[in-house]
């Protein structure tokens, strides 16, 4: 090049045209491209469409700094050919970064996104009119000329700041009008910063010695990178992330501000990646029902939870907590009726409405209480449903809380003799006998002296992962039981429950007999019951198990046959001692006739085998006399005893002679 501007003479006649501006853009700019280039942004066509445009930015604010220096030079002869390329250089670049700048608004609008190859030729278009409007006014002279050996530039400046007012004030008016396809946090920030930048741009006309025409690009740019790429807003939905929701209920937890929360989930979502045309429309419908909420619910926030979930959230005001709550419920009650039926691509939503409360007080209190909801009362079919929490599911949430916050210390701390889970223990008739030789072990969970049932805390147990750490807790129970009080009476063994999940681990058996070894109890004083449904699982792994804990004399009973799994192969199979029938055949037959010869058969049939028979739920002499006719060798059921605590098994087995 004839001139350069980076020697210090050449800066100082630089500093006599006013261009802090300018030096601070091409720094925010230089900023933005570093983590632009090494962040992990959000990419899209927006994400192509800023970078190109900050990576312009530096080289038309460098190539323009040159023609600055050139102003106040002294010593320019004439418009040589490196200035003039330059000056084109600077006319081209700036046209695309405000094209950018022009698509990339346009494109904030959800409709706008299917409209690519139109918005491109109109884009195209512009930019071909405004280069040969730029090189009529070259021609003419009005951009650049020479004057007393220094280059005058106040015509281009003009030009490119009008030609910028106009790109501005054509998107200002773009997403007015379409206003109703922006999210509206989305559309509140266009207004602002194109406003923003037409006031800098005016500012820049009316002034001739300073220059800060790169401040309206560099700093709109920097901002939508960061509401919209470094992932605080979503630019479709205009809803914010995962962070920005922590971050606001921590805020209000902090405050102590009472609250309404929505957590709403459309499963279409999940599968829009399929089509193109189906995820364009289903975006759509979804920004659509996201715009309707921030217009019609005050002091809201809107949160993209996952790619099927969003949350609602809104503060809600000390003196009419009832009417904005009741207000917040029925706002979205009625989006959710309306988008499931105008909107064929959402034919059902998920809600689920909950409030501020005394028993919510962290963001994983938020996010227990929504799967609690969603786990007793959202069902998997295909159709709308709104569940709004009511007292009763606040309390039962609590008492869910409670339940994990035990089974989390048992698992995590090993807290195998936590006096939190008791051990049952129901004893079973021995036929042949007529006395109680073997029992099983039943769990029993006491929170504050209170006696929880199975069906609250066994279905956590099993969704959670806690089952491994009640298991041995009930082998350690029953193991510390038969050495201790149980150790002067005469039993066989006492049975315990054992699901698929653990017989699938190769490590169970030598946990199993790591336990029984610490108590010093012989192998054959524990039996396990397994369901028939666990076969069905990694049979490989189960059976290895099973072998390895029979060698020792530990027998298996297999349970619950006759509930849906039933098969006589493998009910026969000869790694079972015991087939326990369940009371659901049991039942069948007393009343049924084809039941009840089905039965004999099958009693039949596993006594050739050489295996024992066990009836559950007999509650009735009539049931017990007619389990006894039927054969069965062992009786389990309320008529001969309910389950007691494990150590008053010493008033059904008889001491030791």
């Amino acid at each position: 090049m004839d001139y350069a501007f980076f020697s210090i003479d050449q800066i100082r006649r630089i500093s006599t045209y006013s261009i802090a501006v300018e030096y601070m853009s091409l720094s925010i700019a230089l900023l933005m491209l570093f983590f632009m280039l090494f962040t992990r942004p959000k990419f899209n066509t927006g994400f192509i469409l800023l970078f190109s445009g900050i990576v312009e930015s530096i080289v038309d604010i460098i190539l323009f700094f040159y023609l600055i220096n050139l102003t106040d030079s002294g010593d320019v002869k004439g418009l040589t050919i490196s200035i003039q390329v330059i000056t084109w250089l600077v006319i081209i670049i700036f046209g695309s970064i405000m094209q950018s700048l022009s698509i990339y608004v346009t494109f904030l609008g959800h409709n706008r996104q299917r409209q690519k190859r139109y918005i491109a030729i109109s884009s195209c278009f512009n930019q071909l009119v405004y280069l040969i409007l730029a090189a009529i006014l070259y021609v003419n002279g009005y951009l650049i000329e020479v004057q007393n050996n220094n280059l005058q530039i106040i015509g281009l400046i003009k030009f490119l700041t009008l030609y910028a007012i106009l790109m501005y004030a054509t998107a200002l008016l773009s997403s007015y009008l379409n206003r109703r396809n922006i999210a509206r946090f989305v559309l509140t920030n266009i207004y602002i910063f194109s406003s923003v930048g037409i006031i800098i741009l005016l500012y820049q006309l009316f002034t001739d010695k300073t220059i800060l025409i790169s401040a309206s690009y560099v700093i709109s740019f920097t901002i939508f990178y960061v509401l919209h790429h470094s992932n605080p807003v979503d630019e479709i939905t205009g809803c914010q992330n995962i962070s920005s929701l922590q971050t606001d209920l921590q805020l209000l937890f902090a405050t102590r501000r009472d609250y309404a929360y929505a957590h709403f989930t459309y499963p279409q979502l999940a599968h829009s990646v399929l089509s193109e045309t189906r995820s364009y429309r289903i975006e759509s419908a979804v920004a659509m029902a996201c715009n309707y909420i921030f217009k019609n619910i005050k002091n809201v926030s809107m949160y993209r939870y996952s790619a099927t979930d969003f949350i609602v959230v809104k503060k809600l005001p000390r003196e009419r907590q009832k009417e904005e709550y009741d207000k917040f419920i029925a706002t979205l009650a009625n989006l959710q009726e309306t988008t499931t039926s105008v909107y064929e691509e959402l034919s059902y939503a998920k809600y689920i409405i909950m409030r501020s409360h005394e028993n919510i007080k962290s963001i994983r209190d938020v996010k227990e209480m929504i799967a609690y909801i969603n786990n007793y009362y959202i069902s998997r079919s295909n159709k709308n449903e709104l569940v709004v929490a009511e007292e009763a599911d606040y309390k039962g949430y609590l008492l869910e809380r409670k339940i994990i916050e035990i089974f989390e210390d048992i698992r995590e701390n090993k807290n195998y003799k936590d006096s939190r889970i008791i051990c049952y223990a129901q004893p079973i008739l021995d036929v042949n006998s007529n006395k109680y030789k073997t029992a099983e072990a039943l769990i029993r969970l006491k929170i504050n002296g209170v006696n929880i049932p199975p069906s609250k805390f066994i279905p956590i147990a099993e969704t959670r992962g806690y089952v491994h750490s009640l298991s041995l807790t009930m082998i350690h129970k029953v193991a510390e039981a038969i050495n201790k009080e149980l150790k002067g009476y005469d039993f066989d063994a006492i049975t315990i429950n054992i699901s698929a999940r653990e017989l699938s681990d190769k490590h169970f058996a030598r946990e199993v007999l790591t336990i029984l070894d610490s108590y010093h109890i012989p192998y054959n004083k524990i039996r396990l019951e397994i369901t028939e449904s666990a076969m069905y699982e990694d049979q490989d792994v189960i059976y290895c198990n099973i072998r390895s804990l029979k060698d020792v004399g530990i027998r298996f009973y297999l349970d619950d046959y006759g509930t849906g799994y039933s098969n006589l192969d493998r009910m026969t199979d000869s790694e079972f001692s015991t087939i326990k029938f369940d009371k659901s055949i049991f039942y069948k037959a007393i009343d049924n006739k084809d039941t009840e010869e089905m039965l004999d058969a099958v009693i039949g049939l596993v006594k050739k085998r050489g295996i024992v028979t066990l009836v559950e739920g007999v509650e009735t002499m009539s049931q017990a006399e007619f389990a006894m006719d039927k054969g069965f060798e062992h009786i389990q059921g309320y008529y001969y005893s309910r389950p007691v605590p494990i150590e008053k098994l010493v008033d059904y087995f008889d001491k030791k002679q």
